[in-house]
């Protein structure tokens, strides 16, 4: 792990935990040496980012971590009234529900709702590919074939031979998607799991939405699951 990844895994670690951690407790949740990661802390601590307590030999973020990027709720957060719809759709499923937007040749989530006695649960900022995911699908409904083209090109640059995308199938998806109004996809991401998404145009942005449960379920209340989503969009977004 470099130094970059360091920083980032140090940060994203006490963020999950919410509480201060200890060096020992930083390290086993990253696996990297502990003279390197003393460096990237005490850099940290130096820069202002985090406070160390020499009582309890601990470290937590700082205020000025805290307000950093404080912006950015408010330039990419879905409207309250799609975030009245992700909720309402989650109450009537009993699904989780995610929303996401294009992040380049990924997708971020922005917003996860998890739905009852359901997992795993997504954190919001995680990313996706977009052409293996229901919810790249839909969001890349809002591009043209050049574009979905280009995002599949530079895609395969980023894997392995064996795992390289075909571009067919993906426009497939897309046009379904286009068509129908919404994609369901099945053990894309998650062997056992699936997605019901639908392209979405908030009023700041374009983002997609999606029912997301176990495959077997997904199959069986596709049928619902589409009906609820198209009601409660129309009545609050769309």
């Amino acid at each position: 792990m470099d130094a970059l990844n360091r920083i980032f895994s140090c940060l994203e670690a006490l963020d999950a935990a919410e509480r201060p951690l200890s060096l020992t407790e930083i390290q086993h949740e990253l696996g990297v040496p502990t003279s390197s990661l003393a460096v990237t802390l005490r850099s940290l601590v130096i820069a202002g980012y985090l406070h160390h307590d020499r009582s309890t030999r601990t470290y937590a973020p700082t205020i000025l971590l805290a307000e950093l990027g404080g912006w950015v709720a408010s330039r990419y957060a879905p409207g309250r009234t799609t975030l009245a719809a992700a909720q309402a759709i989650a109450e009537r499923t009993g699904e989780n529900v995610a929303i996401a937007h294009r992040n380049d040749i990924r997708l971020q989530y922005l917003t996860f709702i998890p739905g009852k006695n359901l997992s795993p649960t997504i954190r919001v900022g995680t990313t996706r590919l977009l052409c293996r995911s229901g919810l790249g699908w839909a969001l890349m409904t809002f591009l043209t074939q050049r574009a979905i083209e280009s995002v599949v090109r530079r895609t395969n640059t980023t894997l392995a031979a064996e795992d390289l995308i075909e571009i067919g199938p993906v426009l497939a998806m897309v046009d379904t998607c286009r068509k129908e109004g919404y994609v369901r996809a099945l053990h894309t991401i998650r062997t056992g799991y699936g997605v019901i998404a639908m392209p979405l145009r908030d009023v700041k942005l374009k983002l997609a939405i999606g029912v997301s449960s176990y495959a077997e379920r997904l199959v069986t209340q596709e049928e619902n699951i589409v009906s609820v989503m198209r009601e409660v969009l129309a009545e609050h977004v769309q």
